[in-house]
């Protein structure tokens, strides 16, 4: 379980003008065991920035995480407790998918043995011994995905895992977040599939700027919005939500910032 507390995140200078600019605004919420939790929001939202300050590579300007009742890092088997994943290119690229699973298992002391489980798991047995450089994004996202399960952890949060996968990595990934769910472990999930969302969401948080503007179940976010499928709902829900809260930049792209 996460529980986040009044938790904010202010970067000093960003901001226009060298202006501190308020990443995260109080956000108080608990992602829970046996439950699917998606972060969804347009660019700009806050949503990396929650995944970073959940594990602990950046620290909060105010208030508290706790997973599993612990401040982030003050476990005594971090990776049991929490397996993350914030890039899907924090890879050595001469390394082999089996040589940066077995680095992160001697690291965090865990057997080595397990790498081949996880390399099965993931569908990456068969160019274990390729070089990472070679592989495609969605088979650095499987990758990545295995990287977060070296601890067997309590805890999954995952940021955009779902890109670069084809129909059948997303199908794969799918039942991958419901197996986890189902054995009762919290997994979070940042993504822009809200099909996805549709098929799997048990806890749905929504943003934009750095508010909260829905915490909430899916049954309850799409209640009484328009639409045909759970998809449509959720669809026209959330553009309800967030349609003030899109930020562009020149050239028409949106604001790379999350």
């Amino acid at each position: 379980m996460i529980t986040l507390d009044r938790l904010t995140k202010r970067y000093a200078g960003k901001g226009k003008k060298g202006v501190a600019q308020q990443a995260l605004l109080p956000i108080s919420t608990t992602f829970r065991d046996g439950e699917v939790t998606y972060l969804l929001g347009p660019n700009g939202a806050g949503k990396s920035t929650l995944i970073r300050l959940i594990s602990g590579i950046s620290a909060p300007t105010s208030g508290t995480v706790l997973i599993d009742g612990q401040v982030p890092g003050h476990s005594s088997s971090p990776l049991s407790t929490l397996g993350v994943t914030v890039d899907a290119q924090a890879f050595h690229p001469k390394h082999t998918a089996r040589q940066h699973l077995t680095w992160l298992s001697r690291a965090g002391g865990f057997e080595v043995s397990r790498v081949d489980d996880i390399l099965a798991m993931v569908g990456l047995s068969g160019v274990a011994n390729e070089r990472i450089s070679s592989f495609s994004l969605g088979m650095k996202q499987r990758l990545c995905i295995g990287a977060t399960l070296i601890g067997d952890p309590t805890n999954i949060v995952l940021d955009e895992p779902l890109n670069g996968l084809d129909v059948d990595g997303i199908m794969w990934a799918r039942n991958l977040f419901q197996k986890f769910a189902e054995e009762g472990r919290c997994v979070v999930v940042s993504t822009h599939l809200l099909s996805e969302v549709a098929r799997t969401g048990d806890h749905i948080l929504v943003m934009g700027q750095g508010n909260v503007f829905a915490d909430t179940t899916l049954e309850d976010l799409i209640a009484g919005a328009p639409g045909d499928t759970v998809a449509d709902q959720l669809e026209n829900r959330y553009v309800e939500l967030t349609k003030d809260a899109v930020r562009y930049v020149a050239g028409g792209a949106n604001n790379a910032a999350q």
